[in-house]
């Protein structure tokens, strides 16, 4: 008898397997991808932004939510994905994040679900630009990209965010006018 051939398998990167939680489910780009559950604040329809002249493109402006003023980013486009489409249905996630709150805009939500078992990898084995990647959750007969969402913003663009929207805080603030 011969020898089967030798195949050369590459080694996977560790995996560690997250706690069940919950996660809110949502598309972009005709895929499915999900936040957990513990940092979505509430979700609501788009709205109109007030927009931030110089800002990157995944930045859509400000927004106040009750007193409260925060990014509106485009999460298609923090992905590298094409932009969202926006209209009167669109939703956002309003969620929070270590450096404050943020809104995502995104195509469609679809679900809260128990991610009983989700496979991630650490941050450093995701490397480049799939470091906001935590890992997949089943859903249904699919999976859904586990998002991390502290590290969906590049930190370079929250610097020149924070630098781009001092003027129009202060701004706001003064006189008691809300954006």
């Amino acid at each position: 008898m011969g020898r089967a051939p030798t195949q050369r398998v590459e080694a996977m990167p560790p995996m560690r397997w997250l706690a069940a939680e919950q996660v809110v489910t949502f598309v972009l780009g005709g895929q499915l991808f999900a936040l957990p559950l513990a940092t979505v604040l509430e979700i609501q329809q788009v709205v109109e932004f007030t927009p931030l002249p110089g800002a990157d493109p995944a930045v859509l402006g400000l927004l106040d939510v009750r007193g409260v003023l925060m990014p509106a980013y485009d999460l298609g486009r923090l992905i590298g994905l094409p932009a969202v489409s926006r209209g009167l249905e669109t939703p956002m996630l309003i969620c929070t994040l270590s450096g404050g709150p943020a809104c995502f805009v995104v195509e469609a939500v679809r679900d809260v679900i128990e991610a009983t078992a989700a496979a991630a990898r650490s941050s450093s084995d995701a490397g480049g630009s799939a470091a906001y990647v935590l890992g997949t959750c089943q859903v249904g007969e699919g999976l859904a990209v586990l998002l991390d969402p502290d590290r969906l913003v590049p930190e370079s663009l929250t610097m020149s965010l924070h630098s781009t929207a001092a003027p129009v805080t202060a701004a706001a603030t003064q006189g008691g006018d809300r954006l």
